[in-house]
């Protein structure tokens, strides 16, 4: 890894030195990601969402409905029968997400672990940070991508075997799952982004990404355990 000045872009419009990377490229790209998603959203909730209806409130679509319906609370929760027995389709989910948490727990204490390494290493100059950064910064890109499969598993397998009582849980608690899907794509930027300009960036870049990355990571999990403590 260079040394001091190897996290330091290059002055102005001056070439680099030989053997000296350029990161202008890598500015240049991180930029149009940056763009293509502002992009992405524009069109979401300028044009895809709206055309969808996504901007009336149910309350405004069930008011004939609301309006008839008799002013009791009934508790119950619909839950489609499956030939899987009593507790078949528990198992299946608390498997999967067991799982899931065992990943997404060490993601979690893994992004703070990488913060610190890029601190130390901004601070003190030490290859040895830099290099355990890189290390860690990989194991989490790996950690990402198996606790995400198995996320996305638990959430089909919920979907599933209880379609009635997630259809109602995703209608309360749509706008956490909108932000934590949200948070899920800014997630993906700065853990990848991070991994694949490691030293290839100036150092205010790195203390952005570093940052970014567990904040979205924290608030994601705080997005999606307010609709697991709902339920």
């Amino acid at each position: 890894m260079p040394g001091p000045s190897g996290m330091m872009m290059q002055a102005g419009g001056t070439p680099p030195a030989s053997g000296e990377y350029d990161t202008r490229g890598d500015l240049r790209k991180i930029a149009g990601i940056l763009v293509a998603l502002a992009l992405f959203i524009v069109v979401l909730y300028g044009y895809i969402i709206p055309l969808q209806g996504g901007l009336i409130s149910s309350t405004a679509i069930r008011a004939g409905d609301l309006a008839g319906a008799e002013p009791r609370f009934q508790e119950q929760i619909p839950i489609q029968e499956v030939d899987l027995g009593a507790s078949g389709r528990s198992i299946f989910i608390a498997f999967v997400m067991l799982t899931h948490i065992l990943f997404a727990n060490l993601h979690l204490g893994g992004a703070w672990v990488l913060l610190s390494l890029v601190i130390l290493y901004l601070v003190s100059r030490e290859e040895r940070y830099s290099r355990l950064g890189k290390s860690v910064a990989l194991f989490n890109v790996i950690l990402f991508s198996a606790g995400a499969t198995f996320a996305a598993t638990g959430v089909l397998f919920f979907i599933a075997l209880y379609p009635a009582f997630a259809t109602q849980a995703f209608h309360i608690y749509w706008w956490p799952l909108l932000v934590e899907a949200i948070l899920f794509g800014v997630e993906i930027f700065f853990v990848y982004t991070l991994w694949f300009t490691w030293a290839r960036v100036g150092a205010a870049w790195h203390v952005l990404l570093a940052v970014g990355y567990p904040v979205s990571i924290f608030f994601q999990t705080l997005a999606i355990d307010t609709l697991v403590s709902g339920c």
